[in-house]
């Protein structure tokens, strides 16, 4: 999954990196506009890869489910499941038996679609799992990455 992300990634890239150099390359005025937005037009692209080729497959079996009405809510969090990471772009919804996690519109538009994830698919991380900037946890054998206080009922991993 993660090897097959990484091959059309650079492939995406050189794709693009051959059209900048041949615009720039190409006789004439071509406008600097013109080399960015080629250059920018990857950027969805490697993103909609990213949300249909590692968040779908990864979280794609926790259905979305209604928050109940007293469960704790937070806007533009951060998370990362994997190599995707979405700084800033998740709305947080918890309750008694979900972590409800809600990617923005524009990554709904490219594929990342809102998930709840039951409780108990959510096992502690490695105490070696990478998580500066909140909590690590495993869910379907990928690290999950979120803030501490949307996290804090998965216990910790033994030291």
């Amino acid at each position: 999954m993660i090897l097959r992300f990484v091959f059309i990634l650079a492939l995406l890239i050189a794709v693009d990196v051959t059209i900048v150099v041949l615009v720039v390359k190409s006789p004439g005025a071509i406008p600097p506009v013109a080399v960015a937005a080629v250059a920018l037009g990857a950027v969805p692209l490697i993103a909609m890869a990213a949300f249909h080729m590692l968040w779908r497959p990864m979280l794609g079996q926790f259905d979305r489910q209604q928050p109940s009405l007293d469960a704790v809510r937070r806007r533009y969090q951060s998370f990362s499941i994997g190599i995707v990471n979405m700084g800033f772009s998740i709305h947080v919804a918890v309750d008694d038996e979900f972590l409800h996690l809600e990617p923005l519109w524009p990554w709904q538009v490219l594929g990342a679609m809102p998930v709840s994830i039951p409780w108990s698919a959510l096992s502690p991380a490695p105490r070696d799992a990478i998580n500066l900037f909140g909590r690590a946890v495993r869910v379907n054998g990928h690290t999950l990455v979120g803030p501490k206080w949307c996290l804090e009922r998965v216990p910790q991993a033994p030291r």
